[in-house]
């Protein structure tokens, strides 16, 4: 008599995720040609999440062997940016924008990346 053991298919769904809001995380539980069933119900090798959560999978070969996995995704919301209401300025003068949030990062149109910024060089608009 022969015994067989088969080895467990090996899951790795890498380190816990993070994205954005409006962002998407694709997870692949790798092992091409087994059955899968994913937390969400999902069967396919991969899936694409935007939510935030635990995501697990249980992998199964031809064998019959199967092994699991999770992983945790956090989807941060956006940062909300207010301006405030228009400005005005006397021909020369200069204003102050400031878009709050303060430990986030920023990218002016002039390269500037603190969270407020002083324009001195005004011009008239078309309207």
């Amino acid at each position: 008599m022969n015994v067989t053991v088969h080895p467990n298919p090996v899951v790795d769904l890498g380190t816990d995720q993070e994205t954005c809001a409006g962002g998407t995380i694709t997870l692949d539980a790798g092992n091409a040609g087994s059955t899968y069933l994913w937390s969400n119900g999902s069967t396919t090798q991969t899936i694409t999440v935007s939510t935030s959560g635990n995501y697990s999978v249980v992998v199964t070969d031809g064998n019959g062997c199967s092994a699991t996995d999770d992983v945790n995704v956090t989807v941060h919301p956006n940062p909300v940016v207010d301006l405030g209401l228009d400005q005005e300025t006397c021909e020369g003068g200069s204003i102050t924008l400031d878009a709050g949030n303060s430990g986030a990062t920023y990218k002016w149109i002039n390269h500037s990346n603190h969270h407020s910024i002083n324009i001195r060089k005004l011009f008239r608009s078309c309207n």
